[in-house]
């Protein structure tokens, strides 16, 4: 691109339609999208709009809004993974391929139809095979399957839980931690120097027990005392998912937590991940971040918190969220808002 360093400038038609089609599509522009762009039909707010809807609909954005909901969630983790084979056999012999694929018909269901984000993070049913249907306590059926009171959306389905779990019990503050950091947006840094090991295992003590100790250290607890009240909430799903009432201990379980973000506008006691998924699927604060983690995977880059590009970023992503809060969270809309953004359709020139 020409110009200084540090200029903001227009883009032109084609490179809007380089950005609309990697962004929604993963892919090239199709032969519409270029027609468009050398007739000089993306140059106005209007124009881009229009094929924004377009592209939004079509089945690519869907397999797009997968991919980024496997990195929004860290979905990825759990590919490779091990989990003890003399507690869960039946992850090697296929639930573990079954867990790594059910996100992204769970997505596909969702877009299918209210597209809405409190749909994703709060439905009561999932797109089953055999092994999760066993997983879940459910039917297999040709379309979705109804959830049980206790589950809810895709942090309550096994590819999130067995994904931040270890090989043998879940793991409370991971699933505490990627909570805040993903969907409430608080960047959560390990202090230097401090070492990091669970408690080692004890038979006559849960993991919420176990895990609660670490909070008696005052240099532990200033953010242990908001991570593990969400971690421990999910208590009641173990290493790869499934429910349950007791641990591995055969002890019983304690599930009751609390959702709290920094502001304080979400505040909020919880009994069990199905109660934390609905907490944060009605918060306007999540709705928020989710705009955010979007605009982000748009853009390709660290949002800039520090430089002249600061306010421009900012002011982005607030007016995105306001578009995406006043069309009820709907997935569809936000990707429209994003694309159509006056931060969409410039580039900020850096040497």
């Amino acid at each position: 691109l020409e110009g200084s360093d540090g200029e903001v400038i227009r883009l032109d038609d084609h490179a809007v339609a380089e950005r609309l089609s990697y962004f929604l599509w993963n892919e090239p522009p199709d032969d519409a999208l270029r027609a468009s762009a050398e007739a000089g039909e993306l140059g106005t707010r209007e124009e881009i709009e229009a094929a924004a809807r377009r592209m939004a609909a079509d089945p690519r954005a869907t397999a797009m809004l997968s991919g980024f909901v496997e990195d929004w969630l860290e979905l990825h983790r759990v590919r490779g993974m091990t989990k003890d084979p003399s507690m869960f056999p039946a992850w090697a012999d296929g639930l573990s391929s079954s867990t790594q694929a059910e996100h992204e018909r769970f997505v596909a269901h969702v877009m299918s139809g209210d597209a809405r984000l409190e749909t994703l993070l709060s439905a009561d049913v999932a797109v089953v095979d055999p092994r999760l249907a066993e997983v879940y306590g459910t039917d297999v059926t040709e379309g979705p399957a109804s959830l049980g009171p206790e589950r809810r959306g895709i942090l309550n389905l096994s590819g999130f839980l067995a994904g931040h779990a270890g090989a043998t019990e879940s793991a409370p503050v991971l699933r505490g931690v990627t909570v805040m950091r993903q969907l409430l947006c608080e960047e959560m840094e390990l202090p230097v120097g401090l070492a990091v090991s669970s408690p080692p295992q004890d038979p006559t003590r849960t993991t919420r027990e176990r895990f609660t100790a670490h909070r008696a250290d005052p240099f532990c607890a200033g953010c242990h005392d908001r991570i593990d009240p969400i971690g421990f909430a999910f208590e009641d799903f173990d290493a790869v998912g499934a429910h349950r009432t007791r641990d591995e201990n055969s002890l019983a379980i304690d599930a009751t937590g609390r959702v709290r973000s920094a502001d304080g506008a979400l505040d909020v006691a919880v009994d069990g991940g199905a109660d934390v998924a609905v907490a944060l699927a009605t918060s306007p604060v999540v709705r928020s971040c989710f705009a955010r983690q979007v605009f982000t995977y748009a853009e390709g880059r660290v949002l800039r918190a520090s430089d002249a590009g600061a306010a421009t970023d900012a002011c982005a992503v607030d007016q995105i969220a306001a578009q995406f809060a006043a069309s009820d969270g709907d997935i569809r809309e936000l990707l429209v808002a994003i694309a159509t953004s006056q931060a969409f359709r410039e580039r900020r020139i850096e040497r």
